[in-house]
């Protein structure tokens, strides 16, 4: 019986000790002391119907009672500590869900002004993070999705407010078109005193000006005089 008191002291010191981490550390709990702490609750909680039950068969009829009481008035406890820690979960629960709810709760993206105002890869990645459909944007796989509607800029499977320009135009305009219309200059004046020589000279010049790239220029058929 000694025993069994003795081990009943220890457990209301580790119940006090616990109180005063939980409530200094309520608003700074993180995940991962949110399962640490859970299942030292869990542990005391255990270790607490144990020896009450213990104490229970071993003491006189007479101490019956107020044990019991004593008993139930720690199991208070420990739920009044089981509520503080599931509060922690559910905080970081919302924060770590914020944005999805506050997407979620417009029932559709294009009504939501904080997700226009993201950038295109911040809403592709949103969108991936929250396994939302790239087409409608609504809690489901693109598989599944009925909407007959599409990118109004390529006219792919995906919202418009996913589309990702192409920067390869910007590229194009640096590149001659194979297609494009022969040159050809202006006529010379040739003096009529002078006998001409008809030369034909052609020549074609490469530029190096970037190394990423080449460029062709136009090739001119000219008439040369000869002195």
């Amino acid at each position: 019986m000694d025993k069994l008191k003795t081990d009943k002291r220890y457990l209301k010191a580790s119940l006090t000790k616990l109180k005063g981490t939980l409530e200094s550390k309520e608003f700074g709990i993180d995940s991962a002391e949110v399962t640490l702490y859970t299942n030292k609750i869990a542990d005391l909680e255990s270790k607490c119907s144990d020896i009450f039950s213990k104490i229970y068969y071993a003491c006189q009829e007479v101490e019956i009672d107020g044990y019991i009481s004593e008993s139930q008035d720690i199991h208070d406890i420990i739920d009044g500590y089981k509520l503080i820690v599931l509060r922690a979960r559910d905080r970081l629960e919302l924060e770590n869900t914020e944005a999805k709810k506050w997407f979620l709760e417009k029932q559709s993206s294009l009504q939501c002004s904080k997700f226009k105002d993201l950038i295109t890869m911040q809403r592709q990645t949103f969108v991936k993070e929250n396994r939302l459909c790239n087409n409608c944007l609504k809690n489901h796989k693109l598989v599944n999705c009925s909407s007959k509607f599409t990118c109004r800029v390529c006219h792919k499977k995906h919202n418009t407010l996913l589309h990702f320009e192409s920067t390869n135009s910007a590229d194009s305009a640096r590149v001659l078109s194979p297609h494009a219309a022969e040159f050809v200059p202006g006529s010379v004046n040739e003096p009529t005193s002078v006998p001409q020589q008809t030369l034909t000279n052609v020549s074609s010049c490469v530029s190096h000006q970037s190394a990423s790239f080449q460029v062709f220029l136009c090739t001119a058929i000219v008439k040369v005089l000869d002195s």
